[in-house]
């Protein structure tokens, strides 16, 4: 979780990264896309789940006015 570039206060999520170790009892670290390495405090991260693809199903309903 990272501050926005605009408001320090509102966060967002970046992810997910692929966590190479532990380093102590709150510290991980964390491989980010670049290939670099940086360490993270638990409270910061959040573990991913992969959700299941969900089946899209639908219609959509044409309806003429005289209007």
């Amino acid at each position: 979780m990272l501050p926005t570039d605009h408001n320090k206060l509102l966060m967002q999520w970046k992810g997910p990264f692929l966590v190479e170790e532990r380093t102590g009892a709150t510290d991980y670290r964390i491989k980010l896309r670049d290939g670099k390495m940086k360490i993270f405090h638990i409270n910061m991260l959040k573990q991913y789940f992969e959700r299941e693809p969900e089946e899209v199903v639908g219609f959509v309903t044409v309806v003429e006015s005289d209007e």
